[in-house]
């Protein structure tokens, strides 16, 4: 994050949701950390919690967990109040890769494309411009599962917009970017 100094919190492994909690004096979110997203039962954790108040331009991590609410309805589940958690009716949890970042964009010379992928596969990136005519492609193969990074040495390539396709066996995925 000493890259992204704007960044206080980042995790891209663990599964969860957030709890976002707005009032007009303050607005906290708390990461929940769950052990499957795929089958039941599961254990909550309660992971981060930041919050700002209002009139403050600057995220302060916070001691506690946003307290619940007791005279309002809930609409999503709550990992603070017992008896809240339901199914929510997925049954398959998609396994396509993921663009996570294309960075800078725009980008003069050098672009990086950061990706999660769900299981070690080979990777086939693309940059595509806006006619659909591929203008780079790299094959990398066994790709671990996981975050990835992949540098693109893009002196070759023409001032434009493009696009940039990940393939792998169990999906595609793309982002747009501009060259400068």
């Amino acid at each position: 994050m000493a890259a992204n100094p704007h960044m206080k919190y980042v995790d891209l492994t663990e599964k969860g949701y957030i709890v976002l909690d707005l009032t007009t004096d303050r607005a906290q979110s708390d990461w929940v950390y769950m052990s499957s997203v795929e089958v039941q039962p599961f254990t909550e954790v309660l992971g981060e919690s930041w919050y700002t108040d209002d009139g403050s331009n600057h995220l302060q991590a916070a001691g506690q967990p946003s307290p619940p609410i007791t005279d309002q309805q809930y609409l999503a589940p709550s990992p603070y109040i017992e008896d809240t958690v339901t199914s929510v009716g997925i049954a398959e949890v998609g396994l396509e890769p993921v663009i996570v970042g294309a960075y800078p964009n725009p980008f003069k010379d050098r672009l990086v494309i950061q990706f999660n992928i769900f299981e070690t596969d080979d990777v086939i990136m693309e940059v595509s411009d806006m006619t659909g005519r591929v203008v780079h492609r790299d094959e990398i193969k066994a790709v671990q599962a996981g975050l990835s990074y992949i540098e693109l040495n893009a002196t070759g390539i023409k001032s434009g917009v493009y696009s940039i396709s990940l393939t792998t066996q169990t999906g595609v995925c793309s982002n747009r970017v501009v060259k400068r």
